[in-house]
C-alpha cells in the first residue's frame, strides 16, 4: 500500500480545518490532497479526475448533514468516503455508514496517525467490496448459463424420450403374443426405465424454471394454497390414514400461488413418504409473523434425518441415507428455489427417529430477491 500514490479529495468550507487535515498528511509523500469548498466544486472536481479516497464535511454552504453524502454517492458510488465532521452524533454516524460512508470521523478526535490508518482501510475496504460485487456477479453469470444449459439438456431429452417411449409401447401392444416372458421382462425395464428417465427431466426443466420469476406477485389467501395441495395428495393421505393437525387463520400472502403450492405439496408429500412404519402418522402445518417475514413450517412425526444429511438435502440429487422413498432427489431443491425467488429462506430441523420440521419463511411485503424473467 506504501508503494501506491493516493489521491484524496477534501470538501471542507473551513479554512483552518482544512489547513489541520492537510498537515496530517504532509508527511505522507505518497498523499496528494485537493481542496475545495463546496459541494458543487467537489461534484464538478469528481467528473473531471479520478480519486481514490475522499474526505467530506457534512456542513456545507451549499449543503447540509446526510443530503451532503447521498449527493456524493449518487453521483460517484465507487468513490470510498470518510464523513469528517465536527457533530459527534452516534445516531447519525451509524446512519451514514449505513447509507455506505467508509467511515465517519469527528474533528477534534482525530490525529494524523487516525486519519491516514482510516484511509488506507476505507480504500482497501472498498476494493475489497467491489472484488466482491464481481465475483458475486460472476456466479450469478455462472449460476444462470448452468439453469440455462439444464434447460437446454432437458429439453433437447424429451424428444428421443418420447420415440422410446412411443416404440416401447408399440412392441408392447402390437407384438404381444410373439413376446415370450424374457422379452416382456425386457420391455417391461425398458417402460419403467423411460419413465424414470421421464421423471429426472420434468424434474431437471422444472429446476431450471424455479430459479426465474414468472408471475408478478400478487396477493393470495395462504389457506387456499394450502387447501388446493392437500386436495392434490388426498390419494396419498388417504392410503397412509395421516392425521393432519393445522390452523384455519394462514394470512394472505404476495406470492406466485401455483408455485407457493408446489412448494407445500412436496413438502407435504415427503413428510408423508418419509413416515417409514409409524403407527399413527401425523403432519403439523403451522405459521406466525416474525418481523417483516412470514414463517411457515410443516412438521412430521416421521423417520427424521440423520444430523450428517442435514446440510444436503437441499442440493441437487441429494437424498437422505435411510431413503427408500420414489423420486429423483431433486424437489426440495426445486423447493429452495422457489422460496429464495420469494425472497425467503427454508431450513430443517430434524431427530433421527423422531421426525423433521421444515421452516421457511415468505417476507410479508413480497419483495423478491431475483426479479429474473
Amino acid at each position: 500500500m506504501e508503494q501506491e500514490h493516493i489521491k484524496i479529495l477534501l470538501i471542507e468550507d473551513n479554512a483552518g480545518d482544512a489547513r489541520l487535515i492537510r498537515e496530517f498528511l504532509v508527511e505522507e509523500r505518497y498523499v496528494n490532497i485537493e481542496w475545495v469548498e463546496r459541494l458543487s466544486a467537489g461534484l464538478d472536481h469528481l467528473d473531471r479526475e479520478k480519486i481514490d479516497a475522499l474526505l467530506l464535511d457534512l456542513s456545507l454552504p451549499d449543503s447540509q448533514g446526510l443530503e451532503t453524502f447521498a449527493r456524493i454517492r449518487h453521483q460517484n458510488p465507487e468513490v470510498p468516503v470518510l464523513i469528517l465532521t465536527g457533530l459527534d452524533d452516534k445516531d447519525l454516524a451509524l446512519e451514514a455508514v449505513r447509507k455506505g460512508a467508509q467511515d465517519y470521523l469527528v474533528k477534534g478526535q482525530v490525529d494524523s496517525n487516525l486519519l491516514i490508518r482510516a484511509i488506507k482501510y476505507a480504500i482497501e475496504r472498498k476494493k475489497l467490496d467491489e472484488k466482491l460485487q464481481r465475483t458475486m456477479k460472476e456466479l450469478e453469470a455462472k449460476n444462470q448459463e448452468l439453469e440455462d444449459y439444464t434447460y437446454t439438456v432437458s429439453h433437447d431429452l424429451k424428444a428421443p424420450l418420447v420415440t422410446i417411449q412411443g416404440f416401447s409401447e408399440l412392441l408392447g401392444t402390437q407384438y404381444a403374443d410373439q413376446l415370450d416372458a424374457k422379452a416382456k421382462h425386457y420391455l417391461d425395464r425398458i417402460n419403467q426405465g423411460s419413465e424414470n428417465l421421464a421423471r429426472l427431466v420434468s424434474d431437471l426443466l422444472e429446476l431450471s424454471r424455479a430459479g426465474r420469476k414468472n408471475r408478478e406477485f400478487e396477493k393470495h389467501d395462504f389457506n387456499e394454497i394450502l387447501s388446493i395441495s392437500i386436495h392434490g395428495l388426498e390419494g396419498k393421505i388417504n392410503e397412509k390414514l395421516v392425521e393432519f393437525e393445522y390452523q384455519h387463520d394462514f394470512p394472505e400472502v404476495y406470492c406466485d400461488d401455483i408455485r407457493l403450492s408446489q412448494v407445500m405439496s412436496n413438502l407435504i408429500g415427503n413428510a408423508i413418504n418419509y413416515m417409514g412404519e409409524q403407527e399413527k402418522p401425523k403432519i403439523i402445518l403451522g405459521w406466525n409473523q416474525q418481523g417483516n417475514m412470514y414463517e411457515f413450517w410443516v412438521k412430521d412425526n416421521g423417520i427424521g434425518i440423520h444430523e450428517e444429511d442435514i446440510g444436503r438435502i437441499f442440493n441437487i440429487f441429494e437424498r437422505a441415507a435411510e431413503s427408500s422413498a420414489e423420486g429423483t432427489g431433486i424437489g426440495l431443491s426445486i423447493v429452495k428455489k422457489i422460496i429464495q425467488i420469494h425472497g425467503g429462506n427454508i431450513q430443517v430441523e430434524s431427530e433421527f427417529g423422531k421426525g423433521s420440521t421444515f421452516i421457511f419463511t415468505i417476507p410479508i411485503k413480497g419483495e423478491a430477491k431475483n426479479e429474473q424473467k
